[in-house]
């Protein structure tokens, strides 16, 4: 697998970059958690019906599971042509539908062609199911209006550290070449007339200034730059990295 070569970067941009992601990352963070109390209390407030609406046929099926388990044969103990007996002669309903979700099934919810078999029809499956939907609704939103009721816990960032591991290498900066002119015309002018060599002034050195020192050493430093780069062990680029110096950048964050 192919690695990517090592970017670099100048030491300000890297420190600017850093921290104004750094800060993005705590303020987006911040906005989808007060994002996602909001929708807690608009679901808080919903109406049972419009909730359930929202509940999905898979957790309503794990709802019904839970409360009246499965056959050993599999498939479903509510599903259409399930045995079922109501409620007859001291004998208590099974599965006790109206004791777990509420639900009283008439006639036309179950086949009673059979004198002593019952199956469970289209529609008394489709009352169970919705009936089965309001519980696991009303558990869900019981749930959220306890958090909101208590008020949500938010997570607030007061301080953090960020160590990176990077090289440093300090590079001299080359001034870009100026536009070449436009060649003149060329006009050869006549020799001159031979003359003798001038005399070679003496050589005087000029005082030393201390005051000029920091001058010249800003003007030496200016055309220098540092330049990080990442450093990771796992990528081959690392081993042929020339730098100055490795080492680590730590960053202090405090909210404040």
């Amino acid at each position: 697998m192919t690695q990517s070569p090592l970017l670099e970067i100048g030491l300000a941009e890297f420190v600017h970059k850093l921290i104004s992601e750094t800060l993005e990352s705590v303020t987006s963070a911040q906005a989808a958690q007060e994002r996602s109390i909001a929708e807690l209390a608009v679901a808080a407030a919903l109406p049972l019906s419009i909730f359930a609406a929202q509940i999905q046929e898979a957790d309503v099926d794990g709802l019904l599971q839970r409360l009246f388990g499965n056959p050993p044969a599999g498939g479903s103990l509510l599903a259409v042509g399930a045995r079922y007996w109501p409620a007859a002669a001291g004998n208590p309903e099974n599965p006790p539908i109206k004791d777990v979700l509420g639900l009283e099934l008439g006639t036309g919810d179950y086949d009673t062609r059979a004198p002593d078999v019952h199956t469970l029809t289209v529609s008394g499956v489709a009352k169970i199911r919705s009936a089965a939907k309001l519980v696991a609704a009303r558990l869900e939103q019981t749930s959220i209006q306890a958090v909101i009721g208590r008020g949500p816990q938010r997570l607030q960032v007061s301080g953090g550290k960020i160590n990176v591991k990077a090289s440093f290498a300090i590079q001299e900066l080359t001034a870009p070449a100026p536009p070449a002119a436009p060649a003149p015309s060329v006009t050869i002018p006549p020799a001159p007339a031979p003359q003798p060599p001038p005399l070679a002034p003496p050589l005087v050195w000029p005082p030393v200034n201390p005051a000029a020192r920091p001058n010249a050493l800003a003007a030496s430093t200016a055309a220098l730059r540092v330049v990080v780069r990442p450093v990771d062990e796992r990528n081959p680029a690392t081993t042929s990295l020339t730098a100055n110096i490795f080492g680590e950048i730590t960053l202090e964050l405090k909210a404040v």
